[in-house]
């Protein structure tokens, strides 16, 4: 915890130089220190591009998480991957909840996800609880494989691509609705991505993505082969 490694942030109806002079005269006497090295795990483009890990645990029912590679955030792919998510995999009304749960009542609950960082590629996920303690995770990983592949193939429709843009619209809404939740934002988007109006271009790019821009991401990044 030094000066030179600390985000402040300060929301409301405030005096902007009185507070900067007011948090430059708290840390008058702090001195710089040396910030340590770090070096995240990043895996190697040489990687196998198929593995499965199985381990156990005390729990009644079996858990199943499919991953494929990701990107860094902010960069080409990420935002189409978040709203590929949410058709997939959030919300009564998505793909995975509508066929895997519902219809062939083989999970308890299921959702996706898109998981980008700053500092390397992320993941895209779908995660899941067997409604069966015996039921048969290939059944179910070829049944969510078999939604995914739909995304490749063939363009969302207009009322999943609105639904999903709403979805994200209320997130970035309800972010700016108290000033906890903005300093938050704030400090989460200079740290993160280094910009404090990020949250207002991932708005605009979100609301300008076209049904052809999530099948091509969804064949760019959603593939097996990868």
């Amino acid at each position: 915890y030094v000066p030179n490694n600390m985000v402040f942030v300060v929301v409301g109806d405030v005096d902007k130089h009185a507070v900067v002079n007011q948090v430059t005269a708290f840390w008058a006497d702090a001195p710089v220190g040396e910030l340590p090295k770090l070096s995240f795990p990043i895996e190697s483009e040489d990687a196998p591009r198929q593995r499965e890990f199985t381990a156990h645990a005390d729990i009644r029912r079996p858990r199943l998480r499919l991953v494929f590679p990701g990107t860094v955030l902010g960069e080409s792919g990420d935002y189409e991957l978040d709203l590929l998510a949410i058709i997939l995999g959030q919300g009564e009304s998505s793909r995975l909840v509508r066929t895997v749960r519902d219809q062939q009542r083989l999970v308890n609950t299921i959702d996706a996800f898109n998981w980008s960082t700053n500092w390397g590629k992320g993941f895209f996920g779908v995660d899941c609880e067997l409604a069966d303690a015996d039921g048969s995770i290939d059944q179910i990983k070829q049944q969510i494989l078999a939604q995914i592949a739909e995304l490749r193939d063939e363009p969302v429709t207009d009322a999943e691509l609105a639904r999903a843009k709403r979805k994200v619209m209320a997130r970035v809404v309800q972010s700016n609705q108290t000033v906890q939740g903005i300093a938050s934002r704030l400090a989460r988007d200079v740290i993160g991505i280094r910009d404090p109006d990020y949250l207002t271009r991932y708005s605009d790019a979100i609301q300008s993505l076209k049904a052809s821009a999530l099948r091509d991401a969804a064949n760019r990044f959603l593939s097996t082969g990868r």
